[in-house]
């Protein structure tokens, strides 16, 4: 990882609301907590720190199928991202 920088977006709940978990992090355009999502975390390994972070936070709201969109159209990007589904955690990297 040489000239390179890493950002890591991930769920942790703020508050409880009837006994609902909330993350930090709103979807606005669906007003939807993305803790119930199964997605995690984003990691985003770049050359550009500001592109890595703004790529894990976004790819946090929108999911896999978007982070690989964005893959697509910029260069040196690659990806973790951990998922939870039941009482497994499980990984996908690229």
């Amino acid at each position: 990882m040489k000239n390179s920088s890493i950002a890591t977006s991930g769920t942790y709940f703020n508050y409880l609301l009837d006994k609902n978990k909330f993350s930090h992090i709103i979807n606005k355009k669906i007003n939807k907590n993305i803790l119930k999502d199964r997605l995690l975390s984003v990691s985003i390994v770049n050359k550009n720190c500001f592109v890595a972070d703004s790529v894990a936070t976004y790819g946090l709201i929108v999911g896999e199928k978007k982070i690989k969109n964005i893959k697509k159209k910029i260069k040196n990007l690659n990806y973790l991202l951990i998922y939870k589904n039941k009482n497994k955690i499980f990984i996908k990297k690229k």
